[in-house]
């Protein structure tokens, strides 16, 4: 039987408003980006109340991971992760994208301990994610990956989130993803292609990702790290 909801941890309170808020949630490690307490954390992240309950009883001071393959009934997230720890060049590069004319919507965003921020956006279908996608240390987390949400903490440090409904995303930054995707690929001298028929096949491949970490770049031992910021 479900905690009554006054005896539940200041984490599973943050897990239930989540939910509540749209957003597919699951246990991670105490403290921790992870790993997730779930070995099919994306099959049992849930917005169902009664189920994270019982998650959180059985987890009572797990950290909040949010699937962003999922968002609602039928959506998923996009997520901007913006990187600013060590030297990290995140808001930089972001201040670059809007003074070239790149708008972005007010929407949901979260604070994370290392100074660091999620803009967290709407999409019809999750799209394939990477590390340094639309700029230096603007990461994207979408199809098969995780953010840690609000209410969860590391080193004593809360992630926090604002009082914002998360936007849908701009066009503008569903195409920067695929253009950058296909502006990666090597083609031999000899080769003719058709770049508008690729253009719109990586569009449509976006939606099957890889899973992408945290500390992405550095080999097989990390990833399982690197599936979230």
């Amino acid at each position: 039987m479900p905690t009554a909801r006054t005896e539940l941890t200041a984490h599973a309170r943050s897990a239930l408003t989540l939910a509540e808020a749209g957003f597919w949630v699951f246990p991670v490690t105490q403290g921790q980006k992870s790993p997730p307490l779930a070995a099919k954390w994306q099959e049992a992240a849930t917005m169902d109340p009664a189920k994270v309950e019982a998650m959180w009883s059985a987890h009572p001071s797990a950290n909040v991971g949010i699937y962003t393959g999922r968002y609602q009934a039928n959506h998923a997230l996009l997520v901007i992760d913006v990187d600013c720890k060590e030297g990290r060049v995140g808001n930089e590069e972001l201040l670059r994208l809007e003074l070239e004319g790149c708008e972005f919507p007010d929407t949901y965003v979260q604070t994370t301990p290392t100074g660091g921020r999620h803009l967290v956006f709407c999409v019809d279908q999750a799209i394939r994610q990477g590390v340094s996608v639309i700029g230096r240390n603007l990461d994207i987390r979408s199809a098969g990956g995780y953010i840690v949400g609000a209410g969860s903490q590391i080193g004593g440090v809360l992630y926090r989130g604002n009082s914002q409904a998360v936007a849908a995303a701009p066009q503008w930054l569903i195409d920067r993803c695929a253009e950058t995707r296909l502006a990666k690929i090597e083609v031999p001298n000899n080769l003719t292609i058709d770049i508008g028929a690729a253009y719109e096949q990586a569009k449509a491949h976006l939606a099957g990702a890889p899973v992408a970490h945290q500390g992405e770049g550095r080999g097989s031992a990390h990833l399982q790290d690197r599936r979230a910021m």
